[in-house]
């Protein structure tokens, strides 16, 4: 006995219904005939993209101590909101609790959590909460980003090394 399956499925930009045979159960049995599907027009062609085109992808950071590597003492927590517009990228970093004013912050990456990583993007002018800039960014950093190997580490006196670390995702 030959039990043969078939897969119907509606070409929605096309409008048409294709059949599909999936395969015999029984490889000893003949072949069936092949059924032809209707011809659906073809979708038109795609530009090809030199740069990924990621529009409004909205991501975020929790920073605390326990995060730095290695992690230190401090009650300082902190949350970030971050977007990629195309290539920009934009960001706002609130933070409270640190033992003292924020000397600096950056991204860093490529780096997975648990590991270090150069600096990518410093964070320019007032370190005040919350800390807001943009930046343009290469394909290769987008990637880097997307792909979840970027941190905010953000400095104090007390930390220079960092007090307060968040992934990005």
């Amino acid at each position: 006995m030959i039990v043969r399956r078939f897969a119907i499925a509606t070409a929605l930009t096309a409008g048409a219904l294709a059949i599909a045979g999936c395969g015999m159960m029984n490889s000893n049995a003949p072949a069936a005939p092949a059924m032809a599907a209707p011809a659906a027009p073809a979708a038109p062609a795609m530009p090809a993209m030199a740069k990924p085109m990621m529009m409004g992808n909205a991501m975020t950071a929790v920073l605390s101590a326990s995060s730095e590597v290695p992690p230190n003492g401090s009650s300082a927590t902190g949350s970030a909101t971050i977007k990629l517009d195309g290539e920009m990228l934009s960001w706002s970093v609130s933070y409270s609790g640190t033992t003292g004013p924020v000397t600096a912050g950056h991204f860093h990456g490529p780096a997975n959590p648990g590991a270090n990583a150069g600096v990518v993007v410093p964070f320019a002018g007032s370190m005040a909460s919350p800390i807001v800039g943009s930046k343009q960014l290469t394909p290769a950093q987008i990637l880097d980003l997307k792909s979840g190997k970027w941190y905010i580490n953000l400095h104090t006196a007390a930390n220079p090394g960092g007090e307060i670390r968040g992934q990005v995702q």
